[in-house]
């Protein structure tokens, strides 16, 4: 209740500061009370809305039948969903289908449109025209570059003398997706093959080899958030950090949905029928 405690306190000096200057510009009473009213009627809300998820939260945090009614829920997961099988025929394909920006191929037509609209309409206003084009080429290379997918292109430039042997365990491997919208540029997820383990954001994909994965682990936060200082929501969110040997980053971390950041830790965890092998070996 701290971080609720201080805003509040922080409200109660903007606010009167805030009025004070409306009405020095205005030196009108009727709209100082107005806008104060509104400001009151708004923080009010908020703080009502933030009180209560606060104290949800902890009403969860203390209830004994949680962990339980958490653990049945994750068995169903695994009865139902699980991981998912790749579905194309090679890595890359199958990369590049969960990179396709739906935004690339709806601006693309539109950037062509307007493109033509400005070369072949005749208008004697060569400023707007000007303005069409410079809005078309600017629409049209960012609706390409969407299109070419290059989160795709840079992971197979950056790790090519590993691609066939990331490819042959990708394509064999677990698939965790991550779906935050519609668009599926915006997803993230993983896939743990025998040999290597690849997962990626809506910016980067990374590899690692399974065997460098020294130790992973999953936890859950609950992430607030506020628009201009106002509680507006909160969203609990899931995650994998995994420790990958020698790498530029001493914890790497990847948003998964719920329940996912679990089972994913848990086989990353367990050695491969690889590593049994040589073990036993």
């Amino acid at each position: 209740m701290e971080p609720l405690k201080k805003r509040l306190l922080t409200y109660i000096i903007i606010i009167p500061i805030a009025l004070f200057l409306v009405w020095l510009n205005r030196r009108d009473l009727d709209e100082v009370l107005f806008v104060g009213v509104i400001l009151m009627t708004l923080l009010l809300i908020s703080a009502a809305w933030e009180y209560f998820a606060m104290k949800r939260r902890e009403a969860r945090e203390h209830d004994d039948t949680v962990a339980e009614r958490t653990e049945e829920r994750y068995q169903r997961f695994l009865e139902k969903k699980g991981f998912e099988r790749v579905r194309r025929k090679s890595m890359k394909a199958d990369l590049k289908d969960r990179y396709r920006s739906i935004i690339g191929y709806i601006l693309l037509p539109l950037s062509i449109a307007l493109l033509a609209a400005c070369i072949f309409i005749d208008d004697d206003d060569l400023d707007g025209r000007l303005a069409g084009l410079v809005c078309a080429v600017l629409f049209g290379a960012y609706a390409l570059w969407k299109c070419t997918i290059p989160q795709v292109r840079t992971f197979c430039q950056n790790y090519a003398e590993y691609i066939p042997a990331i490819n042959e365990s990708y394509l064999n491997g677990k698939m965790l997706t991550f779906r935050r919208g519609r668009d599926p540029s915006e997803n993230s997820g993983i896939n743990i093959g025998e040999d290597f383990v690849v997962f990626y954001d809506k910016s980067h994909i990374y590899a690692a080899r399974r065997s460098e994965i020294l130790s992973a682990s999953f936890r859950d936060e609950n992430m607030d958030f506020y628009g201009t200082g106002m509680y507006t929501g909160s969203r609990k969110c899931h995650y994998l950090d995994m420790h990958i040997e020698e790498d530029t980053q001493p914890v790497r971390t990847l948003e998964l949905g719920e329940f996912q950041n679990r089972i994913a830790a848990e086989e990353l965890n367990r050695p491969s029928a690889k590593q049994v092998n040589q073990i036993n070996q």
